[in-house]
């Protein structure tokens, strides 16, 4: 995998990009902002590769008691106080098993910081979640930052999970007050599996975005990997698709 980032002026839309790709190795995380993996649990490796890529990142499951010393994930720090941020990224839970009850049973994988402006230090406006529903099976648990909205200002959502790899696309506009997440979309005009109208005026930009195991998963059984790749944000234009399970 060769964590390559490109910084592209183009009309100003693509501000930044990670794509794991090239030899596989620990030294290959380079191209984000940092990495953190006190544990050795974050590596890159060709098991983890998805769509045209040689290696991947895989993330291994462990109890996480919280604070930045039991996290594994890689951090982009490019953006500045983003209004809009869209992503895409290839996941893999490559058979995770996961408990079905408790506390700090889910995974956190990915999370949109505003982590500059004080009225909103080290705060998620968007936030992934990994979780085994004992009803629904494999879903995300996710939530937009919405005033409007009840339970801490988070618009919630579950989006169910084949357990496929899958290509995930995000637009988050907070200007416009809305939020659009795809799965597999070839095109803008597919139907997204959310298209909510928010109101995110308490946070005023995203300044981070971190892949990898960025949660309190005190809960979580150990020794599993969960694969990422092919990670690309831009401002406003449409992703390309990525054949993930390619």
């Amino acid at each position: 995998m060769k964590l390559k980032r490109t910084i592209l002026a183009v009309s100003a839309t693509l501000f930044g990009s990670a794509a794991l790709a090239g030899t596989c190795g620990p030294s290959n995380t380079d191209a984000w902002t940092s990495t953190n993996n006190p544990a050795n649990l974050l590596n890159i490796t060709a098991d983890a590769a998805m769509g045209t890529s040689d290696c991947g990142m895989a993330v291994t499951t462990a109890a996480q008691p919280g604070g930045q010393a039991t996290k594994h994930f890689v951090q982009d720090s490019s953006p500045v106080d983003e209004s809009r941020y869209r992503m895409a990224v290839c996941f893999d839970p490559n058979g995770v098993i996961l408990n079905t009850g408790g506390a700090n049973r889910r995974l956190k994988v990915f999370n949109a910081q505003c982590a500059a402006d004080a009225s909103c230090a080290n705060s998620d406006i968007v936030q992934i979640k990994l979780e085994n529903d004992a009803t629904d099976g494999l879903r995300f648990d996710m939530f937009v930052r919405d005033v409007g909205a009840n339970g801490a200002n988070k618009n919630r959502n579950f989006i169910p999970l084949t357990g496929d790899p899958v290509h995930i696309q995000y637009d988050l506009d907070l200007a416009n007050g809305t939020f659009k997440m795809w799965l597999d979309a070839t095109a803008e005009t597919d139907t997204p599996v959310l298209d909510l109208t928010i109101d995110s005026s308490l946070w005023n930009g995203v300044d981070r975005f971190r892949i990898g195991s960025t949660d309190r998963s005190g809960n979580v059984p150990a020794g599993q990997d969960i694969y990422f790749d092919e990670f690309e944000s831009r401002r406003s234009t449409f992703i390309p698709f990525v054949d993930c399970g390619a």
